[in-house]
């Protein structure tokens, strides 16, 4: 890179050239890393004051041809920016945590934040970022030189053209350059990085795979990111980029097989008073169980505090377990150690890996209960669909060092500490009519996965261990919930944070 800096404005030649000491990319990554820094403030904060949600989007000026995409969006659909509100006001703590209320201006917070990675550092925000600085906020990343190197964009709203060209003219030590054009401010590393971005009539947001995936999304949100997978990884091979060193080189061409023409679409958003993280992977060549046994999960007590449920573990253990083998075998060659495999199969009686497949099943599903008041032991209990036989093998193998555990046949297998919580779980139900659960877990019925904790019931039990100040924190929260669901090589996921 060049230390020129270069202030281009739509449709005119380059401007003024400066020094700077900044570093490869800095501007586009002290504007991505300041999005970042400020991400779970937008979830609260963004209920600014007035309502609105329409305006000029940022994907109207990214080329289709876009790689990746995040945003940014201070100003989304006005039941957005209510049930953030609602939201924000049920955390007092929040303001000290990270010095921000439902009335803090979130533009300036990103603005600081940049400046602390040296970009706009001879601009002060009052004066020359606030009387045009819009709303949204937005990354790109492009591929360049014949798809051999990657343009990577910051995009911030503009609503005074005249304002902003000032600005960033001003702006001459950032080690970028920047140009003007209608409803934005563009940043990059170099001049032929704009062009690279500004190239093509055609933008992302009609481009069909990102406006069919946020179309299935549904509400944007807060936040989103749309990730054209393959794009991505083709133009890292084309690049030389290695980032991805850290994988074995068959591990890598087998994640590269597996994504196929895979797509990652994501959103943060508001529920009511509930944030929510959905987003979805498409295209890819990833075929699970087609199962939804991880409903199992709404089958447990109702008084369950968390649990964690699993479709279709025993074939996926079945289908990984040479990979596993190989991966202890070059442990212990390396190592000089005993098999680990050989020791357990010993130690429990069991031939790996078919016995453990027959113990798990297709439906298995960990569940906690609290502490018992008794013995003050973790109420812990795995149910599966299990072989009874191979389960009771192994208890017996068990038995024999000393350690004894609660089972019951009723209803698959049941295994636990004790026996009476092993009754409990296999008899048990009414999880799914508990309100806690169905609040976070709105579709736990078509989930290959899901995961659960009532928050509420964790701070009630162990609230005498945790800090005041976190205690304080984790008092409006309600439930944690965790779905996933998939379709041949489609699969989406839901996280879900509750509120009382």
């Amino acid at each position: 890179m060049t230390d020129n800096v270069e202030f281009v404005t739509a449709g005119s030649g380059a401007g003024p050239d400066a020094r700077s000491g900044m570093s490869r990319g800095k501007v586009a990554a002290a504007v991505v890393g300041s999005m970042a820094v400020v991400g779970l403030a937008v979830g609260g904060a963004a209920a600014v004051n007035v309502l609105g949600g329409g305006g000029a989007q940022p994907e109207d000026i990214v080329p289709a041809n876009a790689v990746m995409f995040a945003k940014i969006d201070l100003d989304p659909a006005s039941g957005q920016k209510i049930d953030a509100l609602r939201f924000l006001r049920k955390f007092p703590a929040l303001k000290d945590r990270i010095g921000m209320d439902d009335t803090a201006d979130l533009r300036r917070k990103i603005f600081e934040e940049a400046q602390k990675e040296g970009a706009f550092k001879d601009l002060s925000y009052d004066a020359d970022i606030a009387p045009w600085l819009g709303d949204r906020f937005a990354f790109a990343a492009v591929p360049t030189d014949g798809g051999k190197d990657v343009a990577a964009v910051a995009i911030l709203a503009s609503t005074d053209e005249a304002k902003a060209k000032a600005a960033i003219a001003k702006a001459g030590t950032t080690g970028s350059t920047c140009d003007v054009v209608a409803d934005f401010v563009r940043c990059a590393e170099k001049p032929e990085h704009l062009a690279a971005f500004a190239a093509g009539d055609a933008p992302l947001a009609k481009a069909a795979n990102f406006s069919g995936d946020m179309k299935d999304l549904g509400e944007d949100g807060i936040a989103s990111m749309w990730v054209d997978v393959k794009g991505a990884f083709d133009l890292a091979a084309a690049a030389g980029a290695t980032g991805t060193d850290s994988l074995p080189a068959e591990q890598m061409a087998k994640v590269k097989e597996q994504f196929g023409d895979g797509r990652m679409v994501a959103a943060l958003r508001f529920d009511g008073p509930n944030l929510e993280l959905a987003g979805s992977v498409k295209g890819t060549k990833v075929t699970g169980n087609p199962g939804k046994d991880a409903g199992a999960i709404a089958a447990l007590p109702a008084d369950t505090i968390a649990a964690v449920s699993i479709s279709g573990l025993g074939q996926q253990l079945t289908k990984t377990w040479a990979d596993l083998e190989k991966s202890f075998t070059d442990l212990t060659s390396s190592t000089g150690g005993s098999d680990p495999i050989a020791e357990a199969e010993q130690q429990l009686g069991i031939q790996l890996p078919e016995d453990i497949v027959k113990i798990v099943g297709n439906k298995t599903t960990i569940a906690f209960g609290g502490m018992d008041t008794g013995s003050g032991m973790p109420k812990v209990a795995l149910r599966t669909d299990g072989d009874p036989a191979v389960v009771q093998k192994l208890m017996s193998k068990v038995a024999e060092q000393g350690q004894a555990f609660g089972f019951s046949s009723a209803k698959g297998v049941t295994l636990a500490m004790d026996q009476a919580y092993a009754d409990a779980v296999a008899t048990g139900s009414g999880l799914d009519q508990n309100a806690t659960f169905t609040a976070a877990m709105p579709d736990y019925a078509k989930a290959t996965q899901a995961g659960f904790v009532d928050i509420a019931k964790v701070v009630e039990q162990f609230g005498a261990d945790i800090p005041a100040d976190e205690k304080a924190n984790l008092a409006p929260l309600s439930a944690f919930g965790f779905s996933a669901s998939q379709d041949g090589g489609d699969a989406d996921f839901t996280l879900r944070l509750t509120t009382k």
